[in-house]
């Protein structure tokens, strides 16, 4: 997905387009406020949104399906929605419509790091019963 809107069909033409349609509701907004309300839903939604969003996934899929510690999980998502960054401005330079931009790189990881602050914040360890703590046996012949 984000792949496919790092083309064309995600260009600024493309999403004025559909803002405008869906801002056609409040008459008063300026040509100015709309251009600026554009540019920011723009970066927040489309960079600083997704990749938090994308982030969470991927921590998800590694701590919950994959059973990968916090911190395990915590490096590689960062690090696969690094990846993914790079590669989706990458992509976007080389279409005459789109502009890639390390700067957009760092706003997609600050989403995904955002999103990493506030799963450590609120993500909580499985606490066991207090019955079940069992050391080793190091006694134990083998």
């Amino acid at each position: 997905m984000v792949l496919g809107l790092s083309g064309d069909l995600g260009s600024s033409q493309q999403t004025y387009g559909i803002l405008k349609w869906l801002l056609s509701w409040f008459p008063s907004v300026s040509p100015a406020q709309f251009n600026l309300i554009h540019f920011y839903f723009r970066k927040t939604v489309g960079h600083f949104g997704n990749y938090a969003f994308i982030y969470f996934l991927w921590f998800r899929a590694f701590q919950g399906q994959m059973g990968y510690r916090p911190g395990r999980a915590f490096l590689c998502s960062l690090g696969l929605c690094l990846g993914l960054a790079l590669l989706d401005e990458g992509h976007q330079a080389r279409f005459a419509s789109r502009t890639g931009s390390l700067w957009d790189v760092a706003l997609d990881l600050s989403g995904a790091s955002t999103a990493a602050l506030i799963t450590s914040i609120f993500w909580t360890a499985k606490v066991r019963p207090a019955g079940n703590h069992k050391l080793p046996n190091l006694n134990a012949e083998t």
